[in-house]
């Protein structure tokens, strides 16, 4: 049931990309910037919740929230997009330039101080808070 159930959110995501692309594109905006727009739209719900947890002081669920989201879009989503792919022909491509590559490490790198001590604080939290700024700004300026 629930790979019935995660069909229809690739299908659904692939009409509204091309519908978001194609104005990014009529605007003149990187067409990167649509992905992050469709990523920030499916991922709201859990990202609502992860904020409300967190203002609430409660930051074991906060955190669930986090690992849940990206389990499922690591071991759910990604598979299922690519299958997608596959059975309608659409080329895939899921690689890296090489500053994205070093903006990942340093957010692993910056989880695992993060998530692996007793606490957090809120400079680590503005540390990821600058790492995701600069991501944008390499999404909106290449």
């Amino acid at each position: 049931m629930l790979g019935l159930t995660l069909l229809p959110i690739p299908l659904i995501s692939e009409s509204l990309a091309v519908l978001i692309e194609g104005s990014f594109v009529d605007l003149g905006l990187p067409e990167a910037l649509a992905g992050v727009v469709i990523a920030m739209l499916v991922l709201s719900p859990e990202g609502i919740s992860g904020v409300r947890a967190a203002v609430a002081n409660r930051m074991q669920r906060s955190i669930n929230i986090l690992f849940g989201t990206a389990l499922s879009t690591i071991a759910l989503t990604v598979p299922a997009v690519v299958l997608l792919g596959l059975f309608t022909g659409h080329e895939l491509i899921l690689g890296l330039a090489a500053e994205d590559s070093i903006l990942l490490a340093l957010t692993l790198a910056l989880c695992m101080l993060t998530f692996g001590g007793r606490s957090t604080d809120l400079l680590k939290g503005a540390v990821h808070l600058v790492l995701f700024g600069v991501f944008l700004l390499l999404v909106i300026v290449p």
